[in-house]
């Protein structure tokens, strides 16, 4: 069985004709399958370097102890499993400061553009056309997604809300990216000082809910509702792993030590 394959199985999804119901139906399957979490992140920092895994270790990553990653890894190989399905997709970059810091997808049904994106932490995941009329906002939770695609029927920009503030801004382009590119954004990412290398985040998608841990913050989303609590201790991190977001086997003492090494503030003892 080739790693496509088996990616198929993970998601329970059948190759058939590609059709805007059938991404829809695979995106909601990626996102309650895969987490958005980067404790994968850290300890293959810490085991191999700076490189996201290639697409035998993305998926026996997500089969063997539920890892997932965050948007680099997850939507390269999103992109990559459509496109062994007869999908047309293509990665998006989303730069900043002149360096690729996001990616998103661009999936062309029939004539018609769709966004894609299972990398934002989030249930808002598409697929969403991109034309003109197809503006619109959307809250869950605590935040505030708006839509807005561009005339040019390829590009949109995305604003996402907290709290009544806007926290980040996409502007997609048309423009390729090299894999320079690619990589210059990948070890970016991989920066001692980097959000990611310093917080520990998962995100889970469930049919009702999404619930996520952000360092000491357990929090819950069930449409506009959203609650959060504070995490006390190591104990009760491990049981809201083990009985709130049902990953019992994440490494969390290494991941909680590997954050401390790399500057981030001692969230609990262990």
């Amino acid at each position: 069985m080739t790693n496509e394959e088996k990616y198929l199985k993970l998601l329970d999804i059948q190759k058939n004709p590609p059709s805007v119901t059938l991404l829809a139906a695979f995106i909601k399957r990626h996102l309650l399958k895969i987490p958005y979490e980067n404790i994968s992140k850290i300890i293959r920092f810490h085991n191999t370097g700076p490189s996201i895994p290639n697409l035998e270790e993305f998926v026996s990553g997500i089969s063997e102890k539920t890892y997932g990653g965050t948007c680099f890894s997850q939507n390269i190989y999103l992109n990559h499993i459509l496109n062994y399905i007869g999908f047309k997709s293509e990665l998006v970059g989303i730069c900043k400061d002149g360096i690729l810091s996001h990616l998103s997808l661009r999936v062309n049904i029939e004539g018609s553009n769709y966004f894609v994106d299972v990398g934002i932490m989030s249930s808002f995941s598409g697929p969403f056309r991109i034309h003109p009329s197809e503006s619109f906002s959307q809250d869950l939770g605590n935040q505030r997604f708006v839509f807005s695609p561009k005339p040019d029927l390829e590009n949109y920009s995305l604003e996402i809300w907290r709290n009544g503030k806007i926290i980040r801004k996409f502007e997609s382009s048309s423009l390729t990216f090299t894999e320079q590119d690619l990589e210059v954004g990948i070890q970016k990412t991989f920066e001692k000082s980097a959000m990611f290398m310093t917080t520990l985040c998962v995100h889970r998608v469930f049919d009702t809910h999404s619930l996520g841990v952000w360092n000491n913050s357990f929090y819950k989303i069930n449409g506009v509702e959203h609650t959060v609590r504070q995490i006390q201790n190591y104990s009760e991190l491990k049981s809201v792993f083990n009985n709130e977001l049902m990953i019992p086997q994440y490494p969390l003492e290494l991941t909680l030590n590997l954050l401390h090494d790399n500057g981030a503030p001692k969230l609990f003892e262990v």
